[in-house]
């Protein structure tokens, strides 16, 4: 009894291998560039968080108790960068709420889109990588905050005229 076996060409699986591999890293690149883009619109609460966990570690509290109150401290800053811009009755106070929100993704997104930068050659795509991450990021903080606006109770569901003291 004879066994014929056919082998594929090595060409054809290296090829195939090799386009297989391409496809799953710029998937996987992909992955990575849509957590840091989410990462860094919510930059201020996360650097709320971190330094309260710094802080608390510094003061003895151990690993623990300080990602503990890392987490209460950042959902604590959103919750109130949130409830200032959704629904403060001033402009003044949404107006800070929305610069201390959008201006730290702004400026995640910046480093965000230099550390993609390295990948491309002359100082002037560094540059536009480094602005299409800042502008991104900007623009996606502002549809949030544009939607916690929209979302917020109004005063009028609440039975307020809108003026405090009456």
């Amino acid at each position: 009894m004879v066994v014929e076996a056919r082998l594929v060409p090595l060409l054809q699986r290296t090829s195939t291998m090799t386009l297989f591999n391409l496809l799953a890293c710029m998937a996987g690149l992909g992955a990575v560039a849509w957590i840091v883009f989410n990462l860094a619109v919510y930059a201020a609460p996360f650097f709320i968080g971190l330094s309260a966990a710094a802080a608390a570690l510094h003061a003895g509290f151990g690993p623990i108790g300080a990602m503990a109150i890392g987490l209460a401290a950042g959902v604590f800053g959103l919750a109130l960068i949130r409830l200032a811009y959704g629904s403060a009755p001033w402009l003044g106070l949404r107006l800070i709420a929305a610069l201390i929100f959008m201006s730290s993704a702004v400026l995640a997104g910046w480093f965000a889109g230099r550390s993609f930068a390295p990948y491309a050659s002359g100082a002037v795509w560094r540059a536009l990588f480094a602005a299409l991450g800042a502008i991104a990021t900007g623009a996606a903080a502002r549809m949030r905050l544009a939607s916690w606006r929209a979302t917020a109770p109004s005063r009028r569901a609440l039975g307020s005229s809108g003026h405090f003291g009456r």
